[in-house]
């Protein structure tokens, strides 16, 4: 007989989820465990099956710790830019005039933006639009084009103009495939990228 009883480490809890259309790793954390924050956790019990955490398929069966780990993701910003995650309110608006650096993170990682990127993200919608979804330029390029929205994305001569543009989830959503098209760099098409 054993002098003490050996104890096994036990598992740590799980269920699943089925990823549904539309799903993203910030969703569902807000719905698991009421914080978007704790994305990280779900990437983290499913590093196998999920390698970019802005790309997660439809029908993918998640496994879903059924406590986040302590450690939630927060952004490095670079100097000067400090927006504080943590005591926003989850996004998404249409008919607000301003957002939080939060909300602008957000909706970056929503639209399809890489979770890396994010902190740059919100730098260039803050610099380039103070972040209001309806900013425009009517001055860009010597006046041959308008910007528009956070991420000023042009709708003039040059380009087949976008609808709805000036909608922030839109115009995110440009700017997520102007930022792909670019080789995932914000420096190509963004003036204010070296403030960030």
């Amino acid at each position: 007989m054993l002098p003490f009883a050996v104890q096994s480490p036990q598992p740590p809890a799980i269920h699943y989820y089925a990823v549904q259309s539309g799903d993203t790793l910030w969703g569902i954390a807000q719905q698991e465990y009421n914080n978007p924050n704790d994305w990280v956790s779900i990437y983290d019990a499913n590093r196998n099956l999920v390698r970019d955490p802005a790309l997660i398929l439809p029908h993918w069966k998640l496994m879903i710790p059924d406590h986040p780990t302590p450690t939630a993701y927060v952004p490095q910003h670079s100097a000067g830019y400090a927006p504080s995650h943590a005591a926003d309110p989850p996004p998404v608006l249409i008919s607000q005039s301003e957002l939080t650096p939060a909300q602008v993170g957000a909706l970056w990682i929503e639209e399809g933006g890489p979770g890396w990127a994010e902190p740059e993200a919100e730098c260039i919608a803050y610099h380039e639009s103070g972040d209001v979804p309806t900013a425009n330029n009517y001055d860009d390029n010597g006046g041959t084009q308008t910007s528009f929205g956070l991420f000023q994305i042009s709708n003039g001569t040059h380009e087949e103009p976008v609808p709805n543009i000036d909608n922030p989830i839109v115009n995110t959503r440009q700017a997520v495939l102007k930022f792909e098209a670019s080789g995932a760099t914000f420096s190509v098409d963004w003036g204010t990228a070296p403030d960030c």
